[in-house]
């Protein structure tokens, strides 16, 4: 029982693996190309100014349409109050 347990809970050693360390050293290679290529290449610029413009834009019809909803179904009830009341 007791060899059973241990077996569950066993862990094989991680020996040093010259392949994965190999690889670790190329990734840094990588990684500093990557980064000469970013300096060369300047990433986008993204105006903040627009997007800002469109989210207050959204916002804005949002609201309106609300509105348009709100009153056009307290025209109904208005509407449907005044028949009601000539019965």
């Amino acid at each position: 029982m007791r060899h059973f347990i241990s077996q569950l809970f066993y862990k094989p050693k991680i020996e040093f693996d010259p392949v994965i360390y190999a690889e670790r050293r190329q990734n840094k290679e990588r990684n500093s190309q990557f980064a000469d290529l970013m300096q060369i290449r300047e990433p986008k610029q993204v105006n903040p100014d627009k997007y800002e413009i469109s989210l207050r834009r959204r916002r804005i019809f949002t609201i309106a349409f609300i509105w348009l909803l709100v009153a056009g179904f307290s025209w109904v009830v208005i509407e449907s109050a005044e028949a009601l009341s000539l019965f």
